[in-house]
């Protein structure tokens, strides 16, 4: 089983995350989506195998623009690095490779990968907190809301961790699926600027 990384570790990181918040003052359109499509999140034992595109609808997902307005200080992943269809891969800009480790499930770019201080686990800075200013290959925001969920839905143990303002509320532990997919959609909506309340919480799937 995976050893998750202690709880002051985490606190560590997230500490030196901080001043990582990125904003923006482009405005959404009344034709930006905001939905998002959520599948059930169960156990892993529950769940029956699904073809690796099963959660991906065919549109075009680049966009050359950051689909997100705003972001909690703190949004954070935990992965296991033997994930299903999660890869790692350096960012190339118009200078050359980058030292930037790029997060993409089944292709759709799904944030930034810290220096893993464990060979075990990788964390990642999920899309939202990702600096508007770099040229990466953006995915829209439905996009990206569906592989975050598929790559939940997938993976033997995830944590999750999220906080609008650091260290100044206490963080909730969701365990329920039906809470914890409100609360993903609700950061997300957040995110795009079509809410002033985000969640601050922690969710976990350990098997």
């Amino acid at each position: 089983m995976l050893a998750l990384q202690s709880h002051q570790g985490f606190k560590n990181i997230i500490n030196a995350l901080k001043g990582l918040t990125v904003s923006s003052t482009w405005t959404p359109t009344a034709a930006m989506p905001s939905a998002f499509y959520w599948p059930l999140l169960v156990p892993y034992a529950l769940r029956a195998p699904a073809p690796v595109n099963s959660f991906v609808r065919p549109r075009n997902r680049i966009m050359s623009t950051k689909p997100y307005v705003s972001a909690p200080d703190v949004f954070l992943l935990q992965l296991p690095v033997s994930a299903p269809h999660v890869a790692m891969q350096p960012f190339e800009s118009g200078w050359g490779t980058t030292d930037e480790k790029l997060c993409f499930y089944n292709g759709i770019l799904i944030g930034l990968v810290h220096e893993q201080a464990s060979a075990e686990y990788r964390l990642v800075s999920l899309l939202p907190k990702l600096d508007q200013r770099r040229a990466y290959p953006w995915p829209s925001s439905d996009a990206f809301g569906e592989a975050l969920a598929a790559c939940l839905q997938t993976s033997l143990t995830w944590k999750l961790r999220c906080e609008k303002d650091a260290d100044q509320h206490p963080v909730k532990v969701l365990t329920n699926p039906t809470e914890i997919r409100a609360a993903i959609q609700a950061v997300l909506t957040y995110s795009q600027g079509e809410s002033t309340t985000c969640p601050t919480f922690i969710a976990q799937c350990m098997t």
